[in-house]
């Protein structure tokens, strides 16, 4: 089946998309109302940022500027009908499940969900809002409701967002829980939350939705418990360093059933070749692997284009110049985060900062189609937004905020 007929829109899909979209709005207004936040300024920023996915999506269906992922005819495949969802991997499987209730409402019509991710994607920016404010707070810094409202409009310009929101792909949901993890676990930290089951409950879910960030889930709970229990003393390390190693052996045993995989130095080496030869330009550039220290020196290169693909930093300048979306990702990520946080850059965020490498460092490790990571690197671009909206706030725009 063509991709863009997947999308066909009848008038029964028209009617369900008005009506869900109303729906949403509406019920999100309802949590601003709760978090204090909806002001005349969020309510239009919030009408934009459901609204211009919305349009991206409906636009791309006509002038087709965007391609189709491959992988959404996964998805595509599930929504019209349930029972495909055990013909795909873990990840599709385990997604397909988590979204029963949203896939039986589209009634086999795949554009409908599209207003279903558009609602994930804004949940996201709101618990991910919610979990900064609360660790702003913790250090004695104020977060106005200008922060919200820059942080919607980075979010909705935010190119790979809006092109990932605007599809029926796992990207939406998965920062949404993400998201409601990172405000857990700042809970954790700043409050002293002891609601673990709801923790590892949505722990789990984030591994479903997509394991190597679960993973990092997992291991930023334990950094953030080291750090408030204060025990990075030299003793406890060789102990921290010992659990390391017997929970790398857990979840490798755990990931080689799923995924058949494994992290030695020499089977990366090999799998990054392979990959090299399959996507060609598109693909690393050769590599030197033969020991740990040229694995430290190449993997500063790997995180580097990991962030900012596609720019030919270990790829082709072709693969640059072919991907325009990616492209103006990779400017918007220099120009609108890295610059105004640097350039603004406060020691009470540096805690926030380790959350972010560490949700970037671990999965670049495991890519290794660099000029599609893209996709994959959002939810630690994600943990960027509220940094950047926060110094953008700083400066005095006329009723903006409170």
């Amino acid at each position: 089946m063509d991709f863009y007929s997947i999308f066909k829109i009848d008038v029964i899909a028209f009617l369900l998309i008005v009506l869900y979209l109303l729906s949403a709005i509406f019920f999100y207004f309802f949590l601003l109302r709760r978090e204090r936040l909806l002001t005349r300024e969020v309510a239009v920023t919030t009408c934009i940022a459901f609204f211009l996915p919305l349009s991206f999506f409906v636009l791309n269906q006509i002038f087709h500027f965007k391609s189709i992922p491959p992988d959404t005819h996964a998805y595509a495949a599930v929504i019209f009908d349930f029972k495909n969802f055990n013909a795909f991997t873990f990840g599709v499987m385990g997604y397909s499940i988590l979204n029963y209730i949203p896939i039986k409402l589209c009634f086999g019509r795949p554009a409908v969900f599209v207003i279903f991710n558009i609602f994930y994607f804004q949940v996201a920016i709101l618990y991910l809002f919610k979990a900064f404010k609360m660790y702003c707070g913790y250090n004695g810094e104020k977060t106005r409701t200008s922060v919200f409202i820059f942080l919607q409009i980075l979010s909705v310009v935010y190119p790979v967002a809006l092109m990932h929101t605007s599809s029926i792909l796992r990207e939406s949901m998965m920062l949404m829980v993400f998201s409601i993890c990172i405000y857990f676990l700042v809970k954790f930290y700043c409050m002293r939350y002891k609601n673990y089951v709801l923790m590892l409950v949505f722990i789990l879910f984030l591994f479903i939705i997509r394991p190597i960030t679960g993973i990092c889930m997992v291991l930023a709970y334990f950094v953030a418990y080291v750090d408030k229990k204060k025990l990075l003393t030299a003793k406890n390390f060789l102990k921290f360093g010992v659990l390391a190693l017997i929970l790398a052996f857990i979840g490798q045993e755990v990931i080689l059933s799923l995924y058949n995989i494994d992290f030695s130095i020499e089977w990366i080496a090999q799998y990054r070749a392979r990959s090299n030869s399959r996507f060609g330009i598109e693909g690393y550039n050769s590599l030197d692997w033969t020991s740990p220290l040229y694995y430290l020196k190449n993997l500063f290169l790997i995180v580097t284009q990991y962030i900012l693909s596609p720019l030919p930093i270990l790829v082709s300048k072709e693969v640059a110049f072919n991907k325009l979306i990616p492209l103006l990702d990779s400017v918007f990520i220099i120009v609108f985060l890295f610059l105004p946080i640097v350039m603004f850059r406060r020691k009470n965020f540096n805690r926030w900062m380790i959350l972010f490498l560490l949700f970037i460092v671990v999965p670049a490790i495991m890519e290794t189609n660099i000029s599609g990571a893209y996709r994959h690197r959002m939810n630690g671009i994600f943990m960027l937004l509220p940094l950047a909206a926060y110094v953008f706030s700083l400066f005095k725009i006329k009723n903006i905020g409170r």
